[in-house]
């Protein structure tokens, strides 16, 4: 039978994360309370006039729209809460559908399922 991790409270983390580096923790408090501990992914469906999609799972990670390995930066406009899965299709590759959020300023985001183009792999030409 597969064991399924248990995952701390978003709150928990932000203490641990507190003792660490405490700028790093005031971010991740002020995305808790902008979240109120539900993930934030919002999907707009392609058909003008309906309601956006939200995920409707508790939010038990903190995600950086750009990397911190990458240089992105560490603040409320570039970091979501976000539900296991949301947080695992962000790096799911195209082929699966891969979560791709978009920083908007003001603590605003973009959020799409993209997929790969059916026929375009990395080695074929765009002829």
């Amino acid at each position: 039978m597969k064991r399924l991790r248990a995952y701390a409270p978003l709150r928990a983390r932000s203490a641990r994360a507190e003792a660490l580096r405490p700028e790093i923790a005031a971010v991740y408090a002020a995305v808790d309370d902008r979240s109120a501990g539900q993930c934030e992914t919002m999907l707009a469906p392609n058909v003008g006039g309906i309601a956006p999609l939200r995920c409707q799972r508790r939010a038990v990670d903190h995600h950086h729209v750009v990397k911190r390995s990458q240089g992105g930066p560490t603040d409320p406009d570039h970091v979501v809460a976000l539900c296991r899965t949301c947080h695992e299709r962000t790096d799911f590759p195209y082929s699966r559908g891969r979560l791709v959020i978009e920083a908007l300023g003001a603590e605003q985001f973009r959020y799409e399922i993209r997929y790969a183009k059916k026929g375009r792999g990395p080695c074929e030409s765009s002829d």
